[in-house]
């Protein structure tokens, strides 16, 4: 069950993901890429996360200017959720 959404965050920075290099001739990329892609939230948001049940976090990729690219089975984008935070509180 998806609740209401309370939370859209973007990048800081309009920060992109990296691309992994073409090669010209399969059209396949060679290698990997990585990006770290920063967002932060502030007191109020972090209030409206604490008070939620369950957390849904949702990643929505474009490509620039709308360009297609070919997805091949071999292809893996992998994500991974880290944060780091204080949490102040007046005893």
């Amino acid at each position: 069950e998806i609740g209401e959404e309370i939370l859209v965050k973007e990048p800081l920075d309009n920060a992109l993901f990296s691309a992994a290099e073409v090669n010209d001739v399969t059209g396949k990329t060679e290698g990997t890429a990585d990006s770290d892609l920063l967002i932060t939230v502030d007191r109020t948001e972090l209030f409206l996360i604490k008070s939620a049940k369950k957390v849904k976090v949702a990643l929505t990729m474009n490509t620039k200017e709308a360009k297609r690219f070919k997805m091949f089975s071999d292809y893996k984008i992998g994500v991974q959720l880290i944060t780091d935070f204080i949490y102040e509180n007046k005893l």
